[in-house]
């Protein structure tokens, strides 16, 4: 919706005052992203150039090196036309309810 989908706008919401986060962490800060499908969202917005992650390894968590993301320029620009736009769709929609 609006150049990205729900979900495309809540992770880009999450991550819009340049935070780096987790997929996990993502979805432990949402309603709706799901673990199952977190990661699919996060491959496609970095193939856009929406996102850029890098894989970081905590020497002191064992395991594998988990893989952080963050918002670019042009998410931010999507971001931003995507607020703008549901601010405008929400002002039709108040004022069609008036009429």
């Amino acid at each position: 919706m609006f150049g990205a989908s729900n979900k495309e706008f809540e992770i880009l919401d999450l991550l819009k005052s340049g935070n780096r986060l987790y997929g996990l962490e993502m979805v432990n800060a949402s309603d709706t992203l799901k673990r199952g499908s977190i990661y699919v969202f996060l491959g496609r917005m970095v193939e856009k150039g929406w996102l850029e992650s890098a894989q970081e390894k905590e020497e002191t968590v064992p395991g594998l090196p988990r893989r952080v993301y963050w918002i670019t320029g042009k998410g931010k620009a999507v971001y931003d036309r995507a607020v703008a736009t549901r601010r405008q769709f929400n002002a039709w929609d108040i004022e069609g309810a008036k009429a």
